[in-house]
């Protein structure tokens, strides 16, 4: 009989790292449209240092190891975050 692992049982991996609050709840969402449950592990308190102080403000987006793939896979479909929107740009196809 195969029986699911339980959720709070499995490993969390990392599938995504930013600085930046509100880029690291759209992924969150991103994620969770897909049906893929994350949390936002946030290595300081923002109340203990409310500037971004580099890597210690660091939020890092983790998944169950068993969804790592596919979250990564769903990442690696979105715009590219260093590059500009280019409406005049190629097209696809």
């Amino acid at each position: 009989m195969a029986r699911s692992q339980d959720p709070s049982q499995q490993k969390l991996v990392t599938v995504f790292s930013t600085q930046d609050e509100m880029e690291a709840r759209m992924v969150q969402e991103v994620l969770a449209n897909a049906g893929i449950e994350s949390m936002i592990n946030s290595e300081v308190p923002p109340s203990l240092f409310p500037m971004n102080l580099g890597e210690l403000a660091r939020k890092d987006i983790l998944v169950t190891e068993s969804a790592a793939a596919e979250a990564a896979r769903i990442l690696s479909e979105l715009p590219d975050r260093d590059q500009p929107d280019s409406a005049g740009g190629p097209a696809d196809g």
